[in-house]
């Protein structure tokens, strides 16, 4: 209910040393730190700093609740992130962690992410404020590599399509 944001004001400082996610694919992000202040119907969330794959996130959120069509606004960056640590999915079968000295043969995609999201969207609910977004994301891949099969396999994708596109779509 975002008339209520201006009901009343708030300034907390959040510290939480392990944030899990819903998925068993994402390792949590660890000592996520930031400041939560509410005041004249704006949440931000600011100073946000945390740690994931390894690597660090940081940047700053916030809804502004004063008008009945709700702006939402997200400035995310981070960087050395590894890949292989921070996304599960992407470590091959029976590979437990690539903490170790080949972490290019344990995973179907390694190196280290660095990047930025900035975004905006407007909506008088969450999934309009969601659908509505617009920004940029960046996102950099240092000392990457991918694996033999995930070639292979983009390969055959591509040549697949490129023969519907010539012969045409049946």
């Amino acid at each position: 209910e975002l008339p209520t944001l201006g009901r009343m004001d708030a300034d907390l400082q959040i510290h939480i040393d392990e944030l899990g996610f819903a998925s068993q694919h994402l390792q949590a992000v660890k000592d996520l730190r930031a400041r939560l202040t509410l005041a004249d119907s704006v949440l931000r969330l600011q100073d946000v700093q945390a740690r994931a794959g390894g690597g660090r996130l940081w940047g700053t959120s916030w809804l502004d609740g004063s008008d009945p069509v709700a702006l939402l606004g997200v400035d995310l960056r981070f960087a050395d992130v590894e890949v292989s640590q921070w996304i599960r999915a992407v470590r091959k079968p029976g590979t437990a962690s690539t903490a170790g000295a080949n972490k290019a043969a344990d995973a179907y995609l390694s190196g280290a992410l660095m990047g930025a999201l900035s975004l905006q969207g407007r909506g008088r609910s969450a999934a309009q404020m969601l659908g509505s977004a617009n920004g940029r994301a960046e996102l950099r891949l240092r000392e990457g590599a991918v694996s033999h099969l995930v070639t292979e396999i983009a390969g055959l994708d591509l040549a697949q399509s490129l023969g519907v596109a010539v012969a045409g779509d049946r």
